[in-house]
């Protein structure tokens, strides 16, 4: 079984308890992507929610006056999307949709395009299933700091990936990948290549890094993260527009971790609008504290937060 294989098993085995602790983040994220498009998306339009997962944006976009499709490839999730009321739910797998060519108005990833197995594939699909005029939105907070965390171990030396990543996660990195068919390396390799990068170029990013932060190992991960991230929705806009997309409207949104169990209480802000040709310069001011009046709430300096872009294509071809 090769990783893309490996992936799309775990996904179809997922079970809504694994994420019942985000489950109220992923509702308050979904209503304010939902409401963040709705100027861009006619009342009545057609808009597929894809990888769904056990909630989907249902109740938002009803709330808009839009005919839902939500859509998922794990069965547990799409038993519980039919409980909640939605009459249009399917199981799929993103780069296989079950749609005629240019036969939807609206599709959108929130926080979906990372978890799939072939984000460029998914991205093409959508494309083709979108009419001329119609959206296609990704919310997506990219590679997780525990996947590039992983990529880190494989890329440095151990006494230097020690004092950059600790000793804790170094041994929760070794356990995960005892049982598994597939190496550390295998791993490093499958997500460049995901988004276009071969290992020379990571190799590139953790050289640049390491000269830079000589005495301060620390700072690496979260930068290499960033540099990561950067080629992820380079990517993204990349294969966009390869497929007949244009960008017309971009925001940030921000969600925080607050009280006792940061994991499970949730705070979302409204999104911020941003210039569409400077998003990605000020997603990464945003995240590395550059910029700190375009998010000025105090709690966007906590150390459990996510800032991710909403991104809102118009397909033009």
């Amino acid at each position: 079984m090769n990783l893309e294989q490996f992936f799309r098993q775990k996904a179809l085995e997922r079970n809504g308890e694994t994420y019942m602790g985000v489950l109220a983040r992923q509702n308050y994220l979904n209503n304010s992507v939902i409401d963040f498009i709705s100027y861009l998306l006619p009342a009545g339009s057609i808009l597929l929610d894809l990888c769904a997962g056990p909630r989907g944006s249902y109740e938002a976009a009803l709330q808009r006056g839009y005919q839902w499709i939500g859509s998922d490839i794990c069965t547990n999730f799409v038993r519980e999307l039919k409980t909640s009321g939605a009459d249009k739910v399917l199981q799929a797998d993103c780069c296989r949709l079950p749609f005629p060519n240019a036969s939807l108005e609206g599709v959108v990833f929130i926080f979906a395009l990372n978890n799939i197995t072939n984000p460029g594939h998914a991205l093409q699909e959508a494309s083709r299933v979108t009419k001329k005029g119609g959206i296609i939105v990704a919310a997506d907070p990219g590679f997780s700091i525990w996947q590039t965390d992983i990529v880190l171990s494989c890329l440095v030396d151990p006494r230097t990936a020690s004092a950059i990543i600790g000793q804790e996660k170094l041994r929760r990195i070794k356990d995960y990948f005892e049982k598994k068919e597939f190496s550390p390396q295998d791993y490093c390799d499958y997500l460049a290549n995901l988004i276009g990068l071969k290992r020379s170029d990571l190799d590139n990013f953790i050289s640049n890094l390491t000269d830079f932060y000589s005495d301060n190992k620390k700072r690496i991960s979260f930068d290499f993260q960033q540099e990561v991230a950067k080629r992820y929705y380079q990517f993204v806009q990349e294969t966009a527009k390869k497929n007949g997309l244009e960008i017309v409207k971009t925001g940030l949104i921000v969600t925080v971790g607050v009280g006792n169990e940061a994991k499970t209480d949730w705070v979302v802000f409204p999104p911020v609008e941003i210039d569409p040709n400077h998003w990605l310069d000020e997603l990464i001011e945003a995240r590395t504290n550059k910029k700190p009046n375009l998010l000025s709430n105090n709690l966007c300096q906590s150390s459990c937060r996510l800032i991710l872009p909403i991104i809102c294509f118009r397909k033009v071809k």
